[in-house]
């Protein structure tokens, strides 16, 4: 007799739905899984034997084979359990049928208890778009209201409730939802921070237009403080784009709030390739696609190594990391702003105080990230030293002012709403870009950047003023 069940696997960062066939035959008793299991699938025998006996089932003493389908991709996880083992029961005539268009992710203790799957929010989405009844998991499994459609989802404490539930003797009902908080930290508050009105109104521009960003100062100038406070100002992400990123968080059971809040991710310096973008077998994200709808902190630039820093010019440019393998290409979603922070030189004070290097140690010092990779810096603002006097003498505005002002740029930006440039002014960009030696790319992001300023300003036109502003973020001295 045979038993068919469904269920999922990660395949990359993609649901790969699962078909799971149980054969129970005459035969020297035996218990064997096929269709590339990795070894956390295969111990899943001896996890379901005991769930089996513990719920009260005699075991089929006989030859069992399962199978995994498609055959041709390694299966990986323990959200299989709960599906290989109703498949068992089913060719063992336990069970007689499956309700229509049925999954099933959950992990199986030895008393035949479910567990929680950390990927089952990323797993049930390959029911999700077609349109599947229900996905069976543990009573304890989380972020139902992340998904599409909550109600996909039915929680069951143990194996023994889900055959009660065959026999229609119990019903099973949605987890309990928890509301997304769209929570706003007090201690992340640009009010926080006096004076540095020319970098937080650079990170307004920013913010506003998702653009890379480049702080360069001195020592204790306040860039990174200013880096990890941006999220402050970063609009909330829609339901859509928070369900990918819990989502992707979660099945790498990489800690994140249960908010609306943009991503922040800051690796470390000695962070290698794979670790920022990706790899391994089987392939492990990389930060880049943490910080995928959010903000990617690269404190102490050019402390990162080389390679690392140049495998970035893709996915800045494009939002997608390209992983070749050998069984084909994997696409990773990348779609972060990139906030960076470095010093002007290896003191730290050229063009802010008394340097003491020489121009071959400045030169040695950028050469990580000269050319293509620094044209791809939409803004370069320098951050320089502020007493409290100067402090002072600034106006104090909180995050929350600043936000409203972005999402109303942001509105017409997504609206398309185009500004028409002044004809001087299109000549002046011309004419500074030449004597300046802009490459077309540069051009081209002192365009954004103007744009984005006039709909901040909402102006109805890109004039003298914008164009000098959006110039100035081009930091030219350390080119």
């Amino acid at each position: 007799m045979m038993g068919k069940t469904y269920s999922a696997v990660l395949d990359g960062i993609d649901s790969l739905p699962v078909e799971v066939e149980a054969d129970v035959s005459r035969g020297l008793p035996s218990f064997q899984i096929v269709g590339l299991p990795d070894s956390t699938v295969s111990e899943s025998k001896a996890r379901i034997r005991s769930a089996i006996k513990n719920s009260g089932i005699e075991f089929p003493n006989k030859r069992i084979t399962v199978n995994l389908s498609p055959a041709g991709i390694r299966k990986r996880g323990a959200g299989l359990d709960l599906a290989i083992a109703l498949a068992i029961l089913q060719a063992a005539g336990h069970v007689d049928h499956f309700p229509q268009k049925t999954a099933w992710i959950a992990e199986l203790a030895l008393t035949g208890e479910l567990r929680p799957v950390p990927a089952a929010l990323r797993l049930t989405q390959a029911f999700c778009i077609d349109e599947w009844h229900h996905v069976v998991v543990s009573k304890h499994q989380h972020d139902a209201e992340w998904l599409p459609n909550p109600k996909i989802w039915l929680s069951a404490d143990n194996l023994r409730q889900i055959l009660a539930w065959f026999q229609e003797k119990i019903q099973l009902s949605s987890p309990d939802l928890l509301a997304p908080i769209q929570s706003f930290s007090s201690n992340n508050d640009f009010s926080h921070i006096h004076g540095l009105d020319w970098a937080k109104r650079g990170l307004e521009i920013t913010a506003s237009g998702r653009m890379h960003t480049l702080l360069i100062g001195p020592p204790g100038s306040g860039k990174t403080t200013l880096a990890q406070q941006a999220v402050s100002i970063f609009p909330s992400l829609s339901m859509s784009q928070a369900q990918e990123v819990i989502s992707i968080h979660r099945a790498y059971s990489r800690e994140i709030n249960n908010s609306l809040m943009a991503p922040v991710v800051q690796p470390h310096h000695s962070c290698s390739v794979a670790a920022m973008i990706g790899g391994g077998k089987p392939i492990y994200p990389g930060e880049a696609t943490f910080a995928h709808h959010g903000i990617l902190i690269l404190d102490e630039l050019l402390e990162f190594p080389s390679t690392t820093l140049q495998a970035l010019r893709e996915p800045l440019v494009e939002g997608t990391i390209r992983l070749a393998r050998g069984n084909g290409v994997k696409l990773l979603p990348a779609q972060f702003t990139l906030i960076a922070t470095t010093n002007p030189c290896p003191c730290g004070e050229y063009g802010f105080g008394e340097c003491s290097c020489t121009s071959q140690q400045r030169e040695k010092y950028w050469k990580a990230v000269r050319g293509p990779l620094l044209d791809r810096f939409d803004l370069c603002i320098s951050v320089g030293r502020q007493t409290y006097k100067e402090n002072d003498a600034y106006t104090i505005e909180t995050s929350k002012t600043i936000q409203k002002r972005i999402v109303k740029a942001r509105e017409l930006l997504d609206k398309n709403i185009q500004i028409p440039w002044e004809k001087t002014t299109k000549n002046l960009l011309d004419k500074w870009a030449e004597q300046l030696r802009f490459s077309y790319r540069a051009v081209l992001s002192v365009q954004k950047v103007a744009h984005i300023i006039a709909l901040l300003e909402q102006s109805s036109s890109i004039h003298h003023s914008i164009l000098e502003e959006a110039i100035s973020y081009r930091n030219t001295s350390i080119r």
